[in-house]
């Protein structure tokens, strides 16, 4: 469950002097087990039985084996009482809180915006809607178009190179907080939270500027961007 925390599940149900005895087995076993490099490793631990009641769903039986071992795990003589729940909330909660951590966090960070898929993107969209309606700060939305300089898309044997060097200038011209997503064959959506129109138009130059110094020769303005701003649900748009 945690760096130093293990559970162990018996689907059968067992009796008390069965379930000591295993106990007692898997402390035998730790006491005597060697490292490499170490000899003998004298680990200290602490146990906690706890048979299943009726009604008992998994997170109940394993909250009431936390409160056990973290009640067990106490100094006796410190004067300080304090229930299981406490020790629960001071311990068990902080090791569930690592772990949904550890979980939700991003593995790797790369550095720029935050690119990502459009049904993603959607969804971030949706919720900075809300939050626009509740901080009542700004954010826009910049839509960036890749064309042949005379309105219409490039050829298919240009396109691919060209839209790979694109999302690359796009993500390293903004900031980590910055989100964007394909939007088609030949289009980026990107949101720049805390900007205005005028803000995101200078970053939209920003990134045909980046995008043009990425070839040996300058082409065509081949970068058409629109930038929107975000309006809250219900506003008036």
């Amino acid at each position: 469950m945690d760096g130093d925390c293990f559970v162990i599940f018996f689907a059968s149900p067992l009796p008390p002097e069965r379930l000591e005895e295993k106990s007692r087995q898997i402390q035998n076993r730790l006491r005597e087990m060697r490292l490499p490099g170490f000899g003998t490793a004298r680990l200290g631990f602490t146990a906690a039985l706890c048979p299943s009641l009726p009604g008992d769903r998994y997170r109940e039986l394993f909250e009431r084996a936390a409160r056990q071992l973290l009640s067990s795990d106490q100094p006796q003589d410190t004067g300080e009482a304090r229930s299981a729940e406490e020790l629960l909330l001071k311990k068990g909660l902080s090791i569930d809180m690592k772990l949904i951590r550890k979980e939700l966090a991003e593995q790797k960070l790369i550095p720029g915006a935050y690119c990502q898929d459009y049904d993603s993107f959607k969804s971030i969209y949706r919720f900075m809607e809300r939050r626009l309606r509740r901080t009542k700060s700004s954010a826009c939305i910049i839509l960036v178009t890749l064309t042949d300089g005379e309105g219409n898309f490039p050829p298919l044997s240009e396109r691919a190179e060209q839209m790979s060097s694109l999302q690359d200038v796009i993500q390293c011209s903004l900031r980590l907080g910055d989100v964007f997503t394909r939007y088609s064959s030949c289009q980026y959506l990107i949101m720049v939270p805390d900007a205005d129109p005028q803000d995101a138009d200078k970053i939209a130059l920003r990134i045909c500027k980046n995008f043009y110094s990425s070839f040996p020769v300058r082409p065509k303005d081949i970068l058409l961007h629109h930038c929107y701003p975000l309006f809250s649900p219900g506003s008036q748009q």
